[in-house]
């Protein structure tokens, strides 16, 4: 919220659309949150269903709304949208987990203090992520948007077609990957604590190497077919974003 209220606090845009942008972006935030303990619980079936929903909201809760009240109303139908998905997660990551009391938590602090490279890490690492970013935005033939947001439409509109293509890799990685690889790491440590003969020990490292090259050639496999696609379309892509 705080992050937020910085960022949308000094753009060019009435005090009821900063309240729904910064609504947005604390939701969208909640919503990743949500998303690494329905991951870790393997309930894809839950996390599709939630962002068909809530995708579905947004769409429909933005025309409504749109139509009334111009952009405020596109913005709260938007947030209404992230709500649901995010509301649809945590209940769902509620009923699988044991919770206490929903409280602010401290100790994450202790793991800050235990592991200050990884502030670092994580620091560093989104800002090489938006590097790019910045230097087109602010390179002198970004355009003017709200403030300090700008825009530079043949980057940008690039970037959401170099994003999408690689949807396919994230699903296999998400799908396939994470969940073989988790199950044959599992099944090897869990030989180890039982103790089992050094045979069966092998043969659970082994389902752990196949596990992670089967996951990593399917990625291959289905991300090098559609990036293919998108080299011989290219031009057909270029004018769709009208590059």
């Amino acid at each position: 919220c705080v992050l937020g209220s910085l960022i949308f606090g000094f753009v060019g845009m009435t005090p009821l659309c900063r309240i729904y942008a910064c609504a947005i972006y604390v939701l969208v935030s909640l919503i990743w949150h949500a998303m690494i303990f329905l991951s870790a619980a393997r309930d894809y079936l839950q996390i599709v269903k939630a962002f068909a929903i809530g995708g579905a909201s947004c769409v429909a809760f933005s025309l409504v709304l749109g139509a009334r009240w111009g952009l405020p109303g596109i913005l709260a139908g938007f947030a209404t949208g992230h709500a649901v998905t995010w509301i649809l997660l945590v209940s769902r990551a509620l009923a699988e987990f044991e919770s206490g009391p929903l409280l602010f938590d401290r100790e994450f602090l202790g793991s800050l203090r235990r592991f200050p490279a990884l502030v670092w890490i994580g620091f560093l690492y989104n800002l090489g992520l938006w590097a790019d970013k910045l230097v087109f935005w602010h390179g002198g033939k970004g355009t003017g948007g709200l403030g300090f947001l700008r825009t530079y439409d043949p980057y940008d509109s690039a970037m959401l077609l170099a994003c999408l293509s690689t949807l396919p890799a994230f699903s296999i990685f998400l799908v396939r990957v994470e969940t073989g690889f988790y199950e044959a790491f599992r099944n090897f440590y869990g030989a180890i604590l039982m103790k089992h003969g050094y045979s069966a020990i092998a043969s659970r490292h082994r389902d752990r190497g196949e596990a992670m090259d089967g996951g990593i050639g399917a990625i291959l496999k289905w991300q090098g077919a559609v990036t293919l696609l998108c080299l011989l379309f290219t031009e057909a892509l270029a004018d769709l974003v009208h590059l």
